[in-house]
């Protein structure tokens, strides 16, 4: 069982292999995304299927409570980089 645990500024985020689930353990759709084998699950328990851009940065949507709005909710760069390798895709990260 292959459990990789990263440390990143928006949360901490476990990727089970096992399971194909990316966890968080605390905090308009393009047609240029993917969506990707593994789930993100939030502190709520809440399961999101996973998305992934063109560039790599993998996402998932979130319902803002305050407006009802969608937005992307990222995963950050080392979860990101992370999911790439394991798929075998190319990490781009953001054009600057």
């Amino acid at each position: 069982m292959l459990v990789s645990i990263f440390a990143q500024a928006q949360a901490n985020v476990k990727i089970d292999d096992n399971n194909r689930k990316v966890i968080a353990q605390s905090s308009s759709r393009s047609s240029q995304t993917t969506v990707i084998p593994w789930t993100y699950v939030d502190k709520q328990g809440n399961e999101f299927p996973i998305y992934m851009s063109e560039n790599g940065s993998c996402f998932v949507f979130k319902t803002s409570k305050k407006t009802g709005k969608e937005y992307r909710y990222y995963l950050g760069k080392e979860t990101s980089q992370e999911i790439c390798r394991k798929l075998g895709v190319t990490y781009k990260g953001k054009d600057k």
